[in-house]
């Protein structure tokens, strides 16, 4: 992962994480980077991209309530939690 205090994610992870976020706590769409659309034209299926950059505050929220086990890995990498 190149920079710190960004998810990233594949376009699949990145729909469900998006509508997650959009039905359970609409205001963390402000940080996320992109819409889907243009940001993903030049990349593969697989091929991850940051999506977010969320505060310190919004991270421990995620942590406790986030479903995606690769979005709670995330998060535990960037502030070295076990």
């Amino acid at each position: 992962m190149a920079s710190i205090d960004r998810i990233y994610a594949t376009k699949k992870q990145y729909d469900e994480f998006h509508l997650w976020c959009k039905l359970n706590r609409p205001s963390l769409l402000r940080y996320m980077l992109s819409s889907r659309d243009k940001y993903w034209d030049n990349y593969e299926k697989n091929e991850e991209r940051a999506i977010s950059s969320f505060p310190m505050r919004t991270d421990m929220w995620l942590l406790k309530n986030c479903p995606f086990k690769w979005v709670i890995k995330r998060i535990k990498e960037q502030y070295k939690l076990k």
